[in-house]
């Protein structure tokens, strides 16, 4: 019976020591995925509240701008966050903003060479559409019409580009204004046509340049 006793206390131990190993391996194991996760998820967390901060100083600056009519303080916070920090949370759109805000305070030469360096390179191909949108209404603004039907003529290609369809009434209540500013209204249905049959950009512009040519 002594013996029998000593081989269960014996085999209970062991269990028990196995037991706490798998224990402490578990915890070893647990501490060890929350280091790693930590190593990713900590500046996730701080670009995510950098990024809280950035739009709660321009929606604040934008509410300040309103009531004073100053947009040079609302510009300073949308230079520091877009061309120093850098933007910190998803909005595409705020770029498309500063352009805009630069147009409106009466710096088009600032802005006309802000959306080229936006425009260079792959980084925002996405708002290349926006980009000659705004391009398109400096140059109208500088009575530069032909120039201006160009590049409208690229907004509406980029945005084909993206998988957009934009409908006929858009596109003629976009380009006919500029169309006719330009006396090129005999020629409307084959500046529209180009949108579907140019292959880029470039081709775009030549081929309206071919266009002009004609007679």
């Amino acid at each position: 019976m002594g013996f029998f006793t000593k081989f269960i206390e014996k085999r209970q131990t062991k269990r028990e020591q196995k037991e706490k190993q798998a224990i402490e391996l578990i915890s070893t194991m647990k501490n060890t995925i929350k280091q790693e996760f930590d190593v990713y998820i900590t500046p996730l967390n701080d670009h995510n509240k950098k990024g809280d901060e950035q739009l709660d100083r321009i929606l604040k600056e934008t509410q300040l701008s309103k009531e004073s009519g100053d947009l040079n303080n609302l510009i300073k916070v949308y230079e520091d966050i877009l061309l120093k920090e850098g933007l910190c949370f998803n909005g595409k759109g705020y770029y498309i903003n500063l352009a805009e805000l630069y147009l409106k305070n009466g710096q088009n030469d600032k802005a006309w060479g802000y959306l080229i360096k936006l425009g260079t390179g792959n980084k925002h191909h996405d708002i290349m559409d926006k980009i000659k949108y705004v391009q398109s209404k400096i140059l109208k603004k500088e009575k530069k019409y032909v120039d201006a039907l160009i590049f409208q003529l690229a907004a509406l290609f980029y945005e084909l580009d993206k998988g957009l369809k934009p409908t006929d009434k858009k596109i003629e209540s976009t380009l006919y204004g500029l169309v006719k500013k330009c006396k090129l209204e005999s020629k409307y249905d084959s500046i529209k046509s180009l949108l579907y049959s140019s292959t880029s950009e470039i081709d775009l512009r030549n081929n309206f340049k071919q266009l002009l040519t004609k007679e």
